[in-house]
């Protein structure tokens, strides 16, 4: 998909019982309230998304920073890989939680979001959610995500204003320590091939509600447009510089011709020979 846009505007704990019900960490090292304060901040703030782009927290959510991911997923039991900018939840009561990933890949690359409900299609995204979640593993023991994927929950849809496409999948737990989950995405592109998504994990039974409240944050994103002029070169492989070229090669030749014709009206400074011619005799 083109990710030539100008701008696109896509949108802590009072702990929390919810919380700790949903990220359910071993018997070992249990999340506490005052390990969730020390991790986390309170919105309304921003955070740089990668090189191209800003995410503002808004009031009422709450951000596991980048810097604090590791040790908040290992507290939490959280697949955590370290390429995750934060993850985000509701400030009071959450029953959800968000990852928020620059993706390197376009699951919608070779498709046409206009066939979204073409059989072919949805079986394309489905297979891109498979080899994601299987990317997401945890590579250090089991976590309380699954990374199974069973089947649909939200079936794609891609919005042409906001630039944002949204999908969701149920994750089947794969021991017992899991419970099956469903995963709410909204996948947001930006300017240069830009894009991003917010991965929701959520308790099936909950899914309605964390899909309103981490819905909202897609509208959240804000990205540094390209000027349209380069951009647009850039993409079709012109030369940017091509009307600098053009008026400065006409002045250039435009002083040339100049000279001369000084050259050949005043004869470079000396005065022409002007020759008499004879009378005739009649």
């Amino acid at each position: 998909m083109d990710g030539q846009f100008s701008r696109v505007c896509v949108r802590t704990l009072i702990v929390l019982c919810g919380f700790v019900t949903i990220l359910q960490a071993g018997p070992q090292r249990p999340l506490d309230e005052a390990a969730f304060r020390r991790l986390t901040r309170t919105g309304p703030f921003s955070i740089d998304v990668g090189t191209k782009g800003t995410f503002r927290v808004p009031t009422g959510y709450r951000m596991v920073t980048e810097e604090k991911m590791e040790e908040f997923g290992e507290l939490a039991s959280l697949p955590i890989l370290g390429d995750e900018t934060g993850l985000i939840s509701m400030a009071d009561r959450p029953t959800w939680f968000s990852f928020l990933i620059v993706l390197n890949e376009d699951p919608m690359k070779g498709l046409d979001p206009k066939l979204l409900n073409d059989p072919a299609t949805r079986m394309r995204l489905l297979d891109w959610q498979r080899q994601f979640h299987e990317s997401r593993r945890s590579r250090k023991g089991s976590t309380i995500v699954p990374t199974k994927v069973a089947a649909w929950t939200h079936t794609p849809r891609y919005d042409e204003k906001t630039k944002t496409l949204t999908m969701g999948v149920r994750l089947e737990a794969e021991n017992e320590v899991q419970k099956d989950k469903v995963n709410y995405q909204s996948i947001v592109y930006g300017p240069g091939n830009t894009i991003v998504i917010l991965s929701t994990i959520v308790d099936a039974e909950n899914y309605d509600k964390a899909e309103k409240e981490a819905g909202k944050l897609a509208g959240e994103f804000s990205f540094n447009a390209q000027p349209v002029d380069a951009a647009a070169g850039q993409e079709q492989g012109e030369d940017t510089m091509f009307l600098p070229k053009v008026i400065g090669g006409g002045l250039f030749g435009a002083v040339g011709v100049l000279i001369l014709f000084r050259l050949l009206a005043g004869g470079g400074g000396k005065k022409p020979v002007v020759q008499k011619r004879r009378p005739v005799a009649r």
